[in-house]
Formats: structure tokens, C-alpha cells, sequence
């Protein structure tokens, strides 16, 4: 049973039941928890309702690999010609055209942009970044600034360089 609910007088414990995945979440686990906890609330007996896990973790969250939700090899991703808009209380992984190259980039629920797949078309590093508040958007080589901060220095940043 992955929700053990026990009732001791007006105190009701529902205790997550996986302690071997941190008490992750299923979708059964996620059900039983609302028609449960609707169950309870129409109990004028119950006062107290405590949420736990069973074993040294609460929850970890949900549980990516169950009910078919898992990912297990790659992800492919249609190829947008620009950035998605926003949706609110959500957040995007997403692969945009640059130059005729897909490339991975992640926007949040403000709309701020940065690109996760970081390389220019000479395969050297770069960060970018768009701001949707200040509207201030940012394209660095980092590869030719640490490389550049190496020689001023002379310390070495780089530590695998093939």
C-alpha cells in the first residue's frame, strides 16, 4: 500500500509508503491522497491531519518513472523558429533554430531565456541570456574570455581542454 492512513481520536495520519524512493509520488499515490483527503475533511471527528513519510525522507517529489511518465533515452524536440510564449505557473525546455543549428534553450513563467546547449558555430562555449524584466539580453563567448583571463593571469580555469 504506497498511502497508509491510520486515525488515533481527532488526529489522522496519512503516511507515504516508498521509503526505498524517498516516498516519491505516483499518480495512485496523488489519487488516494485526494479522495482521502476529501474523505476527511467531511469527518467532523477529525481535527488534525498529518502528512509524513515513512522511513528518514518526506517525499522527494513525484516519481518520473512510473505510470509511463518516466524518460528513459533521448528526447526529441520539434525544432521552433522562435521562443514559445509564456504559460503562466509553467516553464519550457525547448529546441529554437539558431543559425540552422537546433539548439536547447529553457525560458521560466517570467519569460527570462537562456540557452542550456552552449556553443557557437566554431564549437567554442557561450552563455546567453535574455532578461523579460529589464529587457536586457547577453551573448558572452566564455571560452574566449577564460582563455583571455588565463593569459592575464596565468592561472588555468580550463581543467579538461581535448
Amino acid at each position: 500500500m504506497e498511502l497508509i492512513e491510520e486515525k488515533k481520536g481527532p488526529i489522522t495520519t496519512l503516511i507515504f509508503n516508498r521509503p526505498e524512493i524517498r516516498n516519491a509520488l505516483t499518480k495512485n499515490m496523488k489519487d488516494s491522497l485526494s479522495k482521502v483527503l476529501h474523505r476527511v475533511a467531511q469527518d467532523d471527528t477529525v481535527k488534525v491531519i498529518v502528512l509524513t513519510g515513512k522511513g528518514q525522507h518526506f517525499m522527494a517529489g513525484g516519481d518520473l518513472n512510473t505510470n509511463g511518465n518516466g524518460i528513459i533515452g533521448p528526447v526529441h524536440m520539434e525544432v521552433l523558429a522562435s521562443d514559445p510564449a509564456g504559460v503562466t505557473n509553467r516553464a519550457a525546455i525547448y529546441a529554437k533554430d539558431v543559425s540552422s543549428s537546433a539548439e536547447l534553450f529553457v525560458r521560466d513563467e517570467a519569460g527570462n531565456v537562456t540557452q542550456i546547449s552552449p556553443h557557437n558555430a566554431e564549437g567554442e562555449w557561450t552563455y546567453y541570456s535574455e532578461n523579460s524584466i529589464t529587457g536586457k539580453r547577453f551573448k558572452v563567448n566564455m571560452e574566449k574570455m577564460i582563455r583571455k583571463l588565463e593569459e592575464i593571469t596565468g592561472e588555468n580555469f580550463i581543467e579538461i581542454d581535448e
